[in-house]
């Protein structure tokens, strides 16, 4: 269902974990001026500050998990919700991320001007920014050519957080991966959606302010640190478990180019060197370890309950 400027219908949505305060009130301010209609999946126990905040958003767009179902169960959710509503399309927001204004409508009229030249496409995102003064990662994007065409701002996978999805797409493709919880979500589903015929688009020129990871230990920054350049060093060993297990995992599926799979491997390899210089403490390596071992066997879902020191954060 392709829906012209006109025709569509635009949600957003959020799935909160630990959420702060502080984001969520930019959040919601950003698309209530934008009169967004908001979905809302709430991944276990909610502050008290953050049920205050939910008291903005109509009740029927809010569903809730007691336990922390992860971050793709909880996308899913939202997106079937606002599917079985009538919604043509969704703004996938992390609960750290900050939209511009009229992002939804931006970003929609240039999915629309790329369908009118006959191409098929999953989701358009805008590129993604650390905030000024911070130590946040940038993300890099993974270029992607489709063989046989040139066609403009083309990547492998859109990070999830303000991307813009065809709900039509969505349903063609498939699902998010339940099974992954948290982390390659998107990477795993933006290669399967190019395998199944449908775009992701970087629109370059449109930004939006995203806390990706964690920021430098305080006690790092303004010297050099020997893991600064990379997410996997500066991960919780909780977390480092779903980022590796659900990159291992992804060299045993056939949509999943060789090329990827290559520098996947070498990738991990050079993080791994890289956080044996910064990472001393035995749950980081025991994590790092069990999360090969699981992802080569298939052994997905939630963090196994020896790893599990608290819980894994969104």
């Amino acid at each position: 269902m392709r829906g012209d400027a006109h025709t569509a219908r635009i949600a957003a949505a959020t799935v909160l974990f630990n959420a702060d305060p502080h984001l969520l009130r930019q959040l919601l301010k950003a698309l209530r001026e934008d009169h967004c209609t908001l979905f809302v999946f709430v991944n276990g126990p909610a502050s008290d500050d953050i049920e205050t905040l939910l008291t903005q958003i109509d009740t029927r767009h809010i569903y809730r998990s007691r336990e922390n179902a992860g971050q793709g169960a909880g996308l899913d959710k939202v997106i079937r919700a606002a599917s079985d509503e009538g919604f043509s399309h969704i703004l996938l927001l992390d609960q750290d991320s900050t939209p511009p204004p009229g992002l939804a409508r931006t970003l929609h009229g240039r999915m629309t001007a790329l369908e009118h030249a006959g191409i098929n496409i999953a989701a358009v995102g805008p590129r993604l920014v650390p905030p000024d003064g911070s130590t946040y990662l940038p993300i890099s994007y993974w270029r992607w050519q489709p063989r046989g065409r040139k066609l403009s701002g083309a990547v492998a996978f859109l990070p999830t957080s303000g991307s813009l999805i065809s709900i039509d797409a969505w349903h063609r493709i498939g699902p998010m991966r339940a099974d992954y919880f948290i982390d390659g979500i998107d990477v795993e589903w933006g290669y399967r959606a190019w395998n199944s015929g449908w775009a992701n688009i970087l629109i370059d020129d449109v930004t939006m302010i995203h806390r990706w990871g964690d920021e430098l230990p305080d006690e790092s920054r303004g010297h050099a640190w020997p893991g600064h350049k990379w997410q996997a060093a500066r991960l919780p060993p909780e977390r480092i478990y779903f980022y590796v297990r659900n990159a291992v995992h992804g060299l045993r599926l056939a949509h999943m180019p060789l090329r990827w799979k290559v520098q996947q491997v070498l990738r991990l390899t050079a993080q791994a060197a890289t956080a044996s210089l910064a990472r001393r403490d035995r749950d980081y390596w025991r994590c790092f370890r069990r999360a090969v071992r699981d992802g080569w066997n298939g052994r997905l879902g939630p963090l196994p309950a020896e790893l599990n020191r608290g819980t894994a954060s969104e």
